[in-house]
Parts: C-alpha cells; structure tokens; sequence
C-alpha cells in the first residue's frame, strides 16, 4: 500500500505563512511565567501549531505533538491536517493515537480515500488486519467507480492471503484500469491459488509495461522456479543484474539454479564473480553443503578464511563441512574449538561437538560440553536434555532425573521434557511411575507419538484396555507412519486382542521396513505362529536370537517346539 505519510518538516515548509487577511482569533498563551499575549491570524496560529509539531518531533514530545494536532484540527479540520497529524502519529509508532485522530477525519471526510487508507494502515500496525479491510470494503462499496480504492483493497487482499477474493476484485476492474502494480499483485494471488500459467501472463504484462519494475522481474524468475523452468529463471535473473547488478539476492538465486540444473562449476563460477562480502560468500557456500557440492563449499569458505577481518562463522562452517563432507570426526573437533563464545554459531557449534564426542565414546568430555553449553545459553531447554540423555548412557539416571526437574520447573507445560522424564524413570525401573509420567504427556500433548506408543504398548503388554490401547496406537501410527517400533506395538496389540489379519498386516509392515529390534522379530514370530505359519515363525525366531536379545532362552523355547 503506498504511504501517505510526510515529514513534518516538509510540511511546515509547504505551508504558506499567511500575515494578514484573515480574523484575528483570541490571544494565544505561550508557555513563559508572564503570559504574553499574542493576536494571532488563524494562518498565523496554523503555522504555529505546525512549527509546534515538528519542534515536538525534534525533541520527542508525544505530549506537546498531541496538543499541537488537536489545536491543528480545531483551527483547520480539513482532510490534509488529519492526513498530516496521521501521518506523524504513525511516523512515530503511535498506532492507537494515530486511529483516534483519523477515525475522526474520516468522519469528518469520508470520501477522501487518503484518510481512509491511513486508518487502514493504523490498524495494520497492529496487526488487526480483518479490521482494515473491512474499512477498505466499506469505502469501495460507496465508491464502486474508485479503481483506485479497488487496486488498494485488492492489494491488502494480497498481503493478508486472501487470494481468491483478490482474484475477483481485480478481474472486476477494467483491463485498461490495471496498473503494474495492480498486476504484480494479481500474480501473487495467481501464485497462491497455485494458478502459475496466469500469474507468470500477469507478470509478463507487468514488465511490458513497466521494464525497470524490478520485483514483477524477480517474481517472475520465481515463478519459472515453481514451475522448474530453470532455464528461463537463468535468463531472468540474468536480466535482473543488467539493471541492478549488485542485487545479492539475485546473485545467490543464479547459484542456486545453477546447483539445482547439476551444474556446480558455474555455480561456483557465479559464486566467485558475485558480491565481495563475507555474507555473500557465506550464503553461497552453505547452497552448496545443503545439496552436497562440498568441493565448491571448501573453496569459498577457505577463501573467506583466508581474507583479512574474516567473520567467526567461517569456522562453524568449515566444521559442518569436515563432518557432513569429510567423515572427518577429528577435523571436524578441530574447527568446532575454533568458535569462540562470540560467534553466533556457538550454541550450534557445542551441541555438534557435544554430540561427536560422545559417538567418540569420551562421555566425560561430551557431558562437560552439554554442562557449557546449558550454562551458557540457560534459555535453551535442549542442552538440559542432552545432559539428561548422557547421564542417563553413563548410568546415573538419578542426576538425570534431578536435570531434567529442575527443566521441568522452568518450563512446566513442555511435552518434550515430561517425556524424557517418563522415560529416566522407566531407564530406573520405575515403570508405574513411567506409566503415569507418560499419561501425563498425552494430556500436555495428544499428538505426541511416542507417548501414545508407550502407553499403547503398556496396556497391551498388561493386556488391559485393549480397546483404548489400539485406539492409541493407531492415533500414534497416523501421526508417525511406517516406523517400525509403532507398527510393532500396534500389530502386538491387535494381537492381544484376537485381531490377527491386522495384526499380521502390521507386522509384517514393520518388517518390510527392516526392523531393528530383537523383540519385534520375535512378535513376528508369535503372530506368524498363531497364523499357522510356521516356516516363517522360524526365520523370525532365528533371526531375533542373531540380534543378541535379552530373553535368548524364552526365544530358543519358542524356536523348538517348531
């Protein structure tokens, strides 16, 4: 939406300094302990007021603005001194100041479409968006004929998402009537409606119309994208940087076309010629980790660490590499003790670090890391978890209990914390407890799949509830489809619940998704075996006694009355 507002200054500078020719209005106090008296014409006093307004501008004087625009109002209330004191309420981030001064104005001038657009605007500082279009459509149903108030509905319409309605205001006003702008808008509607052949109709027009409109360029590149007609997004963007060649932005979306076309040397050829700042360089590096380009990765990142004033992020960067392209878990130490508390990769840096070394089997020094890493950044929940987690691997469940309810404290209603402590105390052997901790989960959080599977299993194990148990495990499969520990637990319920064809069906699911677990090759087993299927309840049996469980004995039973 185009902004009506103004600079007091520019307008104190418009206004004409009329001496004379006017009425003389009552003496006007000043602010001196003497009062002196002035005779004022109504201009003269206007322009008082107004140089009033921008000295409190100046001085950041909220209270001696207000006085200034209300004496404003009551000297001159026209349409221009409401858009004016709008306009500086506004400027100076008092929306709800701003509202009451141009709800009177459009009162007062309800057919000036500035005031309206104005309020409009106060009303999108905060954030009451249905408020402002309902004024908008208010003023265009009056005004059926505006083409202008309609372009700047249907534009609102846009930004707010509402691209259907957008959609059919435009195509209301005449071919001729729409503007560029009007154009670029409906495309972004056309987009959101997934409508891509007639936004990019739209946005061709647009540039027709107007060739130096840089957004409908990138809009349309954008659509090519969507539409993964690279070729001619190249080709934009291309353009693009003929008229604004230091466009970053377009620079890191050649090289990002470039990687997605499979073509890494030109990317990184694009990569080199582009903007020379660190923030460029950076970006672009990390397009080619995401898509495994590592190679090209290495040369900018090295060559941002070898340019003087390099930025600490460079480091992280190189560690990310070192681990995601090299396997390199020592290389990857080396550069991770090369961030500094001041980087703002930092926290990243010690969970990543935290985490190698545990896979390094040094637990003392990953639990130091997680302890650093909670201290330093205490708003950050999952380093308390990451501590509880290793505590729990080193075999004091009991500290780890003890970190994760001080957690539990600072962030009572939060599922991911109950569940870990559901899950210390079942590592404890508390498993009533672990039950309830569990219930407990499912009330913070209903969807929460790994608890539903917990509980789910429990009763079926105990063999009670087993309607309430499928019921669960069914909610837990639809929220997490095709994991194996699910489909096992829902199969094992069915199964005690005397549903065998869908228990057979689920676990054989989980199976096909090469289930790494002991125990659900031998449910395999059980199910196979009450389906009469004995050669496969063999295999099973066979195969879960080579994963070393934990009852071999109960298996080998099982395994030889086959």
């Amino acid at each position: 939406m185009p902004s009506f507002r103004r600079s007091v200054a520019a307008v104190v500078t418009a206004l004409p300094l009329i001496a004379g020719g006017c009425a003389h209005r009552p003496a006007v106090e000043t602010a001196s302990p003497e009062a002196v008296q002035w005779n004022l014409s109504d201009g003269a006093e206007t322009t008082f007021y107004y140089l009033m307004l921008d000295q409190a501008a100046r001085s950041d004087n909220t209270r001696d603005a207000i006085e200034a625009i209300e004496n404003l109002i009551r000297l001159s209330p026209t349409a221009r001194v409401y858009n004016d004191s709008g306009s500086f309420l506004l400027s100076r981030k008092e929306p709800d100041l701003a509202r009451d001064i141009l709800t009177r104005g459009v009162a007062a001038h309800p057919d000036d479409l500035g005031l309206t657009l104005l309020l409009a605007e106060s009303y999108l500082d905060l954030d009451r968006n249905d408020e402002a279009i309902a004024l908008l459509r208010t003023y265009n149903a009056k005004h059926p004929k505006d083409d202008e108030a309609r372009q700047e509905l249907a534009q609102l319409l846009v930004k707010t998402r509402r691209y259907e309605e957008a959609d059919k205001l435009i195509l209301s006003i005449g071919e001729t009537s729409r503007t560029s702008l009007l154009r670029y808008y409906h495309a972004r509607a056309l987009m959101g409606l997934n409508r891509l052949t007639e936004a990019t109709a739209q946005l061709r027009k647009a540039v027709k119309a107007s060739p130096d409109f840089l957004e409908a360029w990138a809009e349309l590149a954008y659509v090519y994208e969507l539409r993964k007609n690279y070729v001619e997004a190249e080709k934009i963007y291309e353009q693009i940087l003929a008229l604004d060649e230091g466009n970053q932005d377009v620079w890191l979306r050649l090289v990002a076309i470039n990687i997605k076309l499979n073509n890494p040397v030109k990317a990184y050829e694009l990569a080199r010629q582009g903007p020379e700042t660190f923030g460029f360089m950076l970006t672009a590096a990390t397009l080619f980790l995401d898509d495994r380009f590592f190679e090209q990765a290495e040369g900018l990142l090295l060559a941002v660490k070898d340019s003087p004033g390099a930025p600490e992020e460079v480091y992280f960067f190189l560690a990310v590499l070192a681990y995601e392209g090299q396997r390199d878990t020592d290389a990857t130490l080396s550069w991770l003790l090369e961030v500094r508390p001041t980087n703002k990769y930092y926290d990243r840096a010690l969970r990543l670090r935290s985490q190698l070394l545990y896979e390094k089997g040094d637990l003392e020094a990953a639990l130091r890391t997680a302890r650093e890493g909670r201290e330093t950044f205490p708003e950050q929940r999952d380093f308390r978890e990451m501590e509880a987690q290793l505590l729990v691997n080193m075999g004091r469940s009991e500290e780890a209990l003890r970190v994760i309810d001080k957690a539990a404290d600072r962030w009572p209603d939060d599922s991911g914390l109950l569940f870990m402590r559901a899950l210390i105390l079942d590592d404890r052997g508390a498993k009533d407890a672990a039950f309830a901790a569990m219930e407990e989960v499912i009330k913070a959080s209903p969807d929460h799949a790994q608890a539903l599977n917990y509980v789910g299993y429990t009763l079926a194990e105990q063999e009670r509830d087993l309607t309430r148990a499928v019921s669960l495990l069914e909610r837990a499969n639809t929220l997490s489809p095709d994991n194996p520990f699910i489909l096992d637990s829902l199969a094992w319920a069915y199964f005690k619940a005397g549903r065998m064809p869908e228990a057979w069906k689920a676990i054989s699911r989980a199976i096909e998704l090469n289930a790494p677990d002991p125990i659900i090759w031998e449910h395999y087993g059980d199910i196979a075996t009450a389906m009469g299927q004995k050669n496969t309840a063999r295999r099973a049996y066979r195969k879960a006694l080579s994963m070393n469980p934990q009852n071999p004995d109960a298996i080998k039973a099982k395994l030889d009355k086959k």
